[in-house]
């Protein structure tokens, strides 16, 4: 019986990795994906004005897995999370015709981190924002078993107040034996950011299904001076009792944080309003 287990679980991970071969195509340059290449015209538009990420000194921002489309009704929680935010972070977004074809016909500036393709279809983060960034850096990381890359990218604003907010959108790696592949991960991104002084949000799927894992991300947290976001109402996706999905913030007032049940993803999507500091 055993064997026969063995045996069954060995096929299916050469299919598997036959399959993976013939349909996954990993890119590890020209990894951003612009608005521009994807014909909305928002930095045009804006080319003659100030674009400052807040209004009246307030930030709104949400986060959320967006488990590549596969639920029906996604579109309407997109709206409805675009509605209220000027910031919104996805991760697991795949880039579909359908997916293309609705970002066209929003006004927003959309980057997307390049991780991989799967049936000529691009997937990775991706940061949605009604002002365009400054500056922009993306980062992957690949998983160690099944090979895939999980991305972040890195994103730079200017507010109102003088200063530059810089934005973290992760998918931190999943599938490792140790925490050395996930540490890595951050450490990537820490040699970044560290030396900006000034707000920033660490925010998406940090994959923190244990309490070892969480315990890398706060010795992170504690370097970068970053606070974690209590929410009012929380009803963020849970594995093995550990939240995999947070907010992380600093040199911001958080003013209204909630996590709703929603059934148009495998995760719940996070929403905070932040007030800029003076």
């Amino acid at each position: 019986m055993i064997k026969k287990i063995v045996s069954v679980t060995i096929l299916i991970l050469i299919t598997f990795v036959i399959y993976y071969e013939k349909n996954i195509k990993i890119t590890y340059v020209d990894n951003v994906i612009t608005s521009q290449k994807y014909k909305i015209h928002l930095n045009k538009y804006l080319e003659h004005k100030i674009n400052f990420l807040d209004h009246d000194n307030i930030i709104n921002i949400s986060v959320w897995n967006i488990y590549k489309q596969q639920k029906p009704n996604w579109k309407m929680e997109l709206d409805r999370l675009m509605a209220k935010s000027e910031l919104i972070l996805l991760q697991e977004a795949k880039l579909t015709n359908n997916f293309n074809e609705y970002l066209q016909s929003k006004n927003l500036s959309i980057t997307m981190a390049r991780a991989f393709e799967f049936n000529k279809k691009i997937a990775g983060v991706m940061t949605l924002s009604k002002k365009n960034a400054s500056k922009e850096d993306v980062f992957l990381s690949r998983e160690p078993w099944i090979h895939l890359p999980k991305s972040a990218l890195i994103s730079c604003f200017p507010l109102s107040n003088g200063t530059t907010i810089v934005v973290i959108n992760i998918h931190a790696i999943n599938f490792t034996l140790g925490t050395h592949l996930f540490e890595q991960q951050l450490n990537n991104i820490f040699s970044v950011v560290k030396s900006h002084q000034g707000p920033m949000i660490f925010a998406g799927d940090f994959n923190t299904w244990s309490t070892i894992r969480q315990k890398v991300v706060n010795k992170f947290l504690h370097e970068l001076k970053l606070k974690s976001l209590d929410l009012n109402i929380d009803r963020r996706k849970k594995v093995f009792g550990q939240y995999l999905d947070h907010i992380y913030y600093r040199d911001l007032e958080p003013i209204q944080s909630t996590s709703e049940k929603s059934n148009a993803s495998d995760h719940n999507p996070i929403y905070a309003k932040f007030k800029l500091l003076k």
